[in-house]
């Protein structure tokens, strides 16, 4: 029974460093899985309607393939590698 007792008390002190431990009880998992990881889902508009270009424009034609392709054929767990501030 207590075969993964040192690693649940390790995930259960790196989560305290996250979320204070005394208030974990306040949320759901999925609450917390929010709260710790963000969303899992990809707004490729929002992403859009956000999207500063420098040397080029909206309307070059390897952007609006760029585009096709992040609404055609990313999914979620693809498109979110985009979400990222890498500025």
């Amino acid at each position: 029974m207590d075969e993964f007792s040192a690693q649940c008390q390790a995930i259960r002190r790196g989560l305290a460093t996250v979320v204070p431990y005394r208030l974990l009880s306040l949320f759901t998992w999925r609450q917390l899985e929010l709260l710790v990881c963000g969303r899992t889902e990809f707004d490729v508009d929002l992403l859009f309607a956000n999207t500063v270009y420098d040397g080029c424009s909206a309307s070059d034609e390897h952007i609006v393939n760029f585009w096709k392709m992040m609404r055609e054929r990313f999914d979620d767990e693809v498109g979110s590698l985009f979400t990222t501030n890498n500025s």
